[in-house]
């Protein structure tokens, strides 16, 4: 699922984009994973008297977005920027062995999922899911991870353009090392964000993908996202693998997902929906 070449890219830039890694059959558990959030959220604001109407006849990429319009300004912000759902759907995605085996390649056989993943609904018109620019090692214990791969797997769930606030990174920018941050006061959900020194004269690419498509960002690399202009929700999910033997530097549970040493210890969908921890315990 990578070649030399690619890992090689990666290794020199932070970051990659494979194309075509996912197909619609990979994708569709955690898509309808995500209109079952949707349903709810519906259904929640629906029985408030908020919205006149669940909107279920819409599409994937426009329910949500009517749903929160016709709820009103700051409804988007309500439910949160972040999905982390115990759904079935969500334990595929994870585990599915396409998105293993590029993550074995570059972190080793034995794997675990690090305990932040993401969904990001970013809804047209929203702030408070643009990200700045920012290195996810700044959001860890940096002295425990700095000298592993944690690479942040980026897949979007429908074609992503920078029109709709697709992902930005800056090439070779893990070679500076941790810059110095701070806690953004603008978007009202405190993303960390790099101090501006640091990005004045960066060069930026801007990662235009199809669903399917998986980038994957180095722990050090700057990456942003950018404003939803367009009319379409843009859905996505990040998740990140590391070495099962090192720490992750964060808090929380990670699960074991492939194992040489001790395969009878990787998860299993029971574990993963009732949130066990006796799996494996997260380093910190």
């Amino acid at each position: 699922m990578i070649t030399n070449e690619q890992h090689d890219f990666y290794l020199e830039n932070g970051y990659i984009i494979l194309q075509g890694v996912l197909d619609d059959e990979d994708l569709r558990p955690v898509r309808e994973a995500m209109s079952e959030t949707v349903d709810e959220i519906a259904a929640n604001l629906t029985g408030a008297g908020r919205i006149p109407s669940r909107f279920e006849a819409l599409s994937f990429q426009t329910r949500l977005a009517a749903v929160f319009a016709a709820a009103g300004e700051g409804a988007a912000a309500e439910f949160g920027r972040s999905w982390r759902p115990r759904k079935p759907g969500y334990f595929q995605i994870i585990t599915n062995p396409k998105l293993l085996d590029i993550a074995e390649a570059l972190c080793g056989p034995e794997l675990i999922s690090h305990p932040v993943y993401n969904t990001r609904p970013m809804v047209p018109g929203s702030r408070h899911v643009i990200v700045p620019w920012h290195q996810d090692c700044s959001y860890l214990n940096y002295k425990l991870v700095q000298n592993q791969e944690i690479p942040a797997f980026w897949i979007p769930l429908v074609d992503v353009n920078e029109k709709m606030g697709c992902l930005q990174v800056a090439p070779r920018s893990k070679n500076k090392g941790l810059v110095s941050f701070h806690q953004e006061k603008y978007s009202g959900t405190g993303f960390i964000e790099i101090d501006f020194e640091h990005t004045a004269d960066i060069e930026i690419v801007v990662c235009e993908m199809k669903k399917g498509d998986v980038l994957i960002v180095d722990q050090m690399t700057y990456h942003r996202s950018t404003a939803n202009t367009s009319d379409l929700v843009r859905w996505s999910i990040d998740i990140r693998y590391q070495d099962a033997r090192l720490p992750t530097g964060f808090g929380g549970v990670s699960h074991l997902l492939r194992s040489r040493e001790r395969p009878e210890a990787v998860i299993t969908l029971d574990d993963f929906m009732n949130e066990r921890p006796e799996r494996l315990e997260t380093k910190l």
